[in-house]
């Protein structure tokens, strides 16, 4: 009889530890995790390796189911109670999706490929961190409208979510990879001095256009007119291979150079642009306004790190993430740097 209870109540356990990891799984999406009716030193190995991946703050959620699991086990300490218990979950057990596997149903999704995804998570958290993509902005200096991408302050700063960097991040790379799979195009814009070398070398390594020296207002609402100046830019520059500016005197040759370089600095970077972007990537949402105002107008969707004092309204694709720091800039750019060449390459 005594060994009778010790297997139910071990059995029990397991039961009661398959419904609460349910639970808790249900919030995170790991919908069939097969730890009902196992051997124990793989379940507590699998317990030990989900510990490893969780938060602080879902850990102390963990500890308060298992100390819940106690005090109801003291409450079931009479046979009959247990037995009832049992028939109860019983019931529960069979529609859990976790014990699927177990009871020959049919699982929702691979237990395994949910881990991977959570530790990946994991990593890109990490990341995020060591490039100091959480810091926000003084408080004072703040966009009310940030305030649910913001985790909370710290010394007078705010610091971002990074759970929720992390999430819209990855929405970003997938819209970006995406076009580029269809073919389509991204301008880069970044006028801000840190991040002006970053973005011209990015935009030439991935193929894309570019503007790093100065936006020229009207740009996107009135292309027919930048069209023609970039038109007249070419002209230039093939006059000037074919060495038609030796027919003009020093001093008239010398201003035509001068406009070269002028349009050069300004329009270099879109010189092989015929159409307005299929899309528009900022550094710095507040710095370039007026580029996220013009896309917005002409419904071109604007992919932007959006810092705390940002107004989140003017980006589709929002990543809430420090656009000071140039650790933090290297890092977000690179990320899209990599989506686009390997997307270009698997294209191939």
């Amino acid at each position: 009889m005594k060994i009778f209870l010790v297997n139910l109540d071990f059995m029990l356990f397991k039961i009661f530890f398959s419904l609460v990891l349910s639970s808790i799984f249900r919030l995170w999406s790991f919908f069939s995790f097969p730890i009902f009716f196992i051997n124990f030193s793989r379940f507590e190995s699998r317990i030990l390796r989900l510990l490893s991946v969780l938060s602080i703050s879902e850990r102390i959620v963990f500890k308060r189911f298992v100390i819940f699991y106690l005090i109801f086990m003291l409450f079931l300490s009479s046979l009959p109670a247990q037995i009832i218990y049992f028939k109860f979950v019983s019931k529960l057990v069979k529609s859990s999706p976790l014990c699927g596997a177990e009871l020959g149903l049919k699982p929702q999704i691979n237990w395994k490929q949910a881990l991977t995804t959570r530790i990946m998570t994991k990593n890109v958290l990490n990341e995020l961190l060591e490039n100091s993509v959480h810091f926000g902005h003084r408080t004072h200096k703040w966009d009310p409208r940030m305030k649910k991408y913001l985790y909370g302050e710290k010394n007078g700063i705010h610091i971002f979510n990074l759970e929720k960097t992390a999430e819209l991040l990855g929405k970003a790379l997938d819209f970006a990879g995406k076009l580029v799979s269809e073919g389509r195009s991204i301008l880069f814009v970044a006028t801000k001095p840190q991040a002006i070398k970053l973005i011209e070398a990015t935009a030439k390594e991935c193929g894309m256009f570019y503007v790093v020296s100065r936006w020229i207002p009207g740009f996107l609402t009135n292309f027919s007119t930048i069209k023609a100046r970039i038109k007249y830019l070419r002209d230039l520059k093939d006059q000037q291979e074919s060495g038609e500016f030796e027919k003009y005197t020093k001093k008239e040759a010398s201003k035509l150079k001068k406009v070269i370089d002028k349009l050069e600095l300004s329009l270099g970077g879109v010189e092989a642009m015929t159409k307005l972007p299929d899309a528009v990537f900022l550094v710095d949402v507040v710095r370039d306004k007026i580029v996220a105002m013009e896309a917005k107008r002409l419904k071109i969707p604007v992919i932007a790190i959006a810092d705390s004092n940002a107004n989140p309204e003017l980006v589709n694709y929002i990543i809430p993430a420090n656009d000071d720091a140039v650790k933090s800039i290297t890092y977000l750019v690179g990320r899209f740097s990599e989506v686009i060449q390997r997307t270009r390459k698997g294209g191939k």
